[in-house]
């Protein structure tokens, strides 16, 4: 890394400043590095050389962006002139044509559908289900019993998206699916890079993951056929989907309601068990926070369980919150391509070139937050004016998180219940490493140890 970073090559631009541009090896540009370690990478480059630095990766053009106006520029101003990465559509495999990855008229539409099952009301019966499932769960923690907080959180996420998703009665074809999409994240890294290459070789990783995906998508069509011969209407996801209608009045076909379904499942259960893992993690370090948002929960209850009712009135918890996804943001790196000819602030951008948006080191520059690698959730009462785009956990502009409230009701909920009843401290010998890739995974989960309030 350090050789790459020895002589950049400037680009002659209409910009004031040039932009540097790292070349790396000849056909794989950068593509090693960023493979080793994104986030060390990307940390260095940009003290190094600003806000826009340009990369090679792969014989494609990279502009790496970190300043938020210019994020402001590419989410907002000029967004019709960027669409999906070339990452993201060959999600599809996973994802179909869903919310997340599609663009266009479809995409409209679809964020039209399904902005209605995140309503307030809707999120608020919704929250219900994050309450019970996880009074359950720490009901079966011992005390000064040790696991790994990531496994539970990913099991608690599971049990709300299922659900959520299928109701009370989700059967068979709802485990498969529980069980077939973390081999979808746990078997894909960098892969993503070159997905349809990657799927075709004959190795054990890529052939787990085709029958992963094969297992889901089947399980997802069964379901679908099993209630439209069952009829009724239903109040979990699918069914508000089944019965949705398009703008002739015509019910939405069974691939629609396949991609939509995945998508909220896929991105539903990784995201929200991530942050909530991450959030352990940080309070099980510093306990004097720990301690306050306990005895903050304590005031609201007043001796009873946590209900849904607490949510708004757990302020010093969301902002625990807040912080945590400052830190880690789950999706830590958002990709757009260039469709058009634009312009990114004073700097020319050709169509074609990929725009890489590194959320995490916007989320930790000084220049926005103080001492902006430390976990300070008083930051977020302290009134600080931050410009727009220094902090984006969920995305921005028009295809920001559908489901960003009920995401942040799970977290502080879920966090509630767990310090209603416990104290966590990190396990003898812990080490809290980051993976990151598709999402900002603890590398070697998040081992615990906890005590009974």
């Amino acid at each position: 890394m350090e050789r790459l970073h020895a002589a950049p090559v400037y680009a002659e631009t209409e910009s004031a400043k040039p932009i540097p541009v790292l070349r790396g090896l000849p056909g794989i540009g950068v593509a090693l590095q960023l493979h080793k370690s994104p986030i060390e990478f990307f940390a260095d480059t940009v003290k190094r050389y600003g806000d826009i630095v340009e990369l090679r990766v792969l014989r494609k053009r990279v502009l790496l962006l970190t300043n938020p106006s210019d994020v402001e520029a590419v989410l907002i101003h000029n967004a019709e002139h960027f669409g999906r990465s070339a990452e993201v559509k060959s999600l599809r495999a996973v994802f179909g044509d869903g919310l997340y990855s599609s663009e266009g008229e479809r995409w409209r539409s679809q964020r039209r559908v399904m902005q209605p099952a995140f309503h307030h009301d809707r999120v608020m019966r919704y929250s219900w289900t994050m309450v019970e499932r996880m009074r359950e769960r720490t009901g079966r923690w011992r005390p000064k019993e040790s696991f790994d907080v990531f496994k539970e959180m990913l099991g608690f996420a599971t049990d709300v998206i299922c659900e959520v998703t299928f109701g009370e009665d989700k059967g068979a074809n709802a485990k498969v699916i529980a069980n077939s999409v973390p081999i979808v994240y746990e078997n894909l890294g960098p892969e993503v890079l070159y997905l349809s290459l990657w799927r075709k070789l004959p190795l054990p990783r890529s052939r787990r993951w085709n029958r992963a995906v094969k297992d889901i998508t089947t399980s997802v069509y069964s379901m679908i056929a099993e209630r439209r011969l069952q009829g009724g209407d239903s109040e979990d996801l699918m069914g508000v989907l089944l019965g949705t209608k398009d703008e002739h009045g015509e019910v939405m076909s069974d691939q629609y309601v396949h991609d939509e379904v995945i998508t909220m499942f896929v991105a539903g259960q990784e995201t929200s068990a991530v942050a909530l893992s991450w959030a352990v993690a940080l309070l099980a370090q510093h306990p004097e926070f720990q301690e306050e948002a306990a005895a903050e929960i304590a005031a609201v209850t007043n001796g009873r369980e946590v209900t849904p009712e607490d949510y708004p009135r757990l302020k010093f918890l969301n902002a625990v919150v807040q912080e945590t996804v400052r830190l880690y943001p789950p999706l830590w790196s958002l990709g757009r391509d260039t469709i058009h000819d634009t312009m990114v602030g004073d700097v020319p951008v050709d169509a074609g070139t990929k725009i890489w948006i590194c959320v995490q080191r916007i989320h930790r520059d000084p220049r926005w937050f103080s001492d902006p690698d430390s976990f300070q959730p008083h930051r977020w009462s302290d009134g600080s004016r931050r410009p727009k785009f220094s902090y984006f956990p969920f995305g921005g502009g028009s295809r920001s998180c559908v489901a960003q409230h009920f995401a942040m009701a799970e977290l502080v909920l879920g966090l509630a219940v767990m310090l209603s009843r416990f104290r966590f401290r990190l396990a003898p010998g812990a080490k809290i490493e980051t993976d990151a890739w598709l999402t900002l995974r603890p590398k070697n989960g998040v081992p615990v140890v906890v005590e009974a309030r």
